[in-house]
């Protein structure tokens, strides 16, 4: 226990992470201001004006999908190179830069399986996209709960490299050991102590987050409807925010330890984002691999936050012989569980390895 309180004292005293929290407060407080200031509250006339628009909008997918079932029935030839039918003076929709078909334009028909009644589908019109923009807690909170969680998790990254980094550096860790010689035990403390403090303060910085966006929906904007449901969802929601932001402390931490230094720790993480996420991704692409998004920890983290990220595959399309099959594809959340948390239970098992059989000097 004192060895516990030691830590989690040294932890919170260390000016780089209470520099970290406030440059994350600083940020929520900026991206919230945005939101209310950009955010109105839509009155009964703009709701009717949004109403008129979008009844105008349904009506004319109406008449698309009508003329696209026509169209898919009665199939038009094509004319032969050369020929002037229908190019008469007078004939509809032929005037210079006028589009043919009159005023709803030329007929669409959709890709190959897929209907015109889904293709042309009135009931996607909702009334609310016509209207100014306003923010709606119902409807947005999971984004922002997204934005908190990607944030937090950049600091978590920070904090936990830093919080070992530097007494690696520094040489505080030699002198720890004087005091508690036994190497694992004080390793994992310090790495219990940096969960356990980023999760507390985590769930605290989450709830004030999530009440600011409830504070901005009810004067700046609309709640919506908010049922037992979306509040146990958005509550998952968080936990898996701070999930995340725990992994990313925790493989920090690992990397700083291994390195004994925090910016090991921060090179690896550059390194990875630009030879990995950004380099071979791109070579990925040009050679053709498929399901290229597999490769990437980057489409875990969005599965996991999103519950399932679904991607299309392009690669079996040739586009030459005038066919194209996408395979669509899907990361679930149990996959990306399984490989973030492989992820980071290794580079924590690495850097305990390494820290029972190296010197400590």
């Amino acid at each position: 226990m004192r060895l516990f309180a030691a830590e989690w004292s040294r932890l919170f005293a260390r000016r780089f992470t209470r520099m970290m929290f406030l440059i994350v407060i600083l940020l929520l407080a900026l991206i919230g201001g945005g939101i209310a200031y950009s955010s109105h509250v839509p009155t009964d006339a703009a709701r009717a004006k949004a109403k008129v628009e979008a009844d105008r909008q349904r009506a004319f997918l109406t008449q698309q999908r009508a003329r696209c079932e026509e169209a898919v029935r009665n199939p038009r030839p094509t004319p032969s190179p050369g020929s002037t039918a229908g190019t008469e003076p007078g004939t509809p929709g032929t005037e210079p830069g006028g589009p043919p078909g009159g005023e709803l334009g030329p007929v669409s028909t959709p890709p190959p399986g897929v209907t015109c009644a889904e293709y042309f589908n009135p009931a996607e019109i909702d009334d609310a996209s016509f209207l100014p923009s306003t923010f709606g807690f119902a409807r947005e909170a999971h984004d922002l709960v997204l934005v908190f969680g990607g944030i937090f998790a950049m600091l978590a990254f920070a904090v936990g490299a830093s919080f070992v980094g530097a007494e690696w550096s520094s040489g505080s860790m030699m002198n720890l050991l004087i005091w508690r010689p036994r190497r694992i035990l004080v390793l994992l403390t310090k790495l219990f102590t940096l969960l356990f403090g980023l999760a507390v303060t985590g769930a605290l910085l989450a709830a004030a987050w999530v009440a600011a966006a409830y504070g901005i929906a009810r004067y700046r904007g609309e709640v919506g409807r908010v049922t037992q449901g979306s509040l146990t969802s958005l509550g998952l929601d968080t936990a898996r925010a701070l999930g995340l932001a725990l992994a990313a402390a925790a493989i920090g931490f690992a990397l700083a330890s291994l390195g004994r230094h925090t910016a090991m720790a921060m090179g690896v993480a550059v390194g990875y984002l630009l030879v990995i996420e950004v380099g071979l991704n791109i070579v990925l692409r040009l050679t053709e691999v498929p399901k290229v998004e597999r490769w990437f920890l980057s489409s875990y983290v969005q599965a996991w936050l999103d519950k399932k990220a679904q991607f299309v595959d392009f690669t079996p399309c040739r586009y030459a012989e005038g066919d194209c099959a996408p395979v669509e594809w899907s990361i679930s959340m149990d996959d990306s569980a399984v490989i973030l948390g492989v992820a980071t239970l290794a580079l924590v098992a690495v850097s305990v390895i390494a820290m029972r059989r190296r010197d400590v000097a």
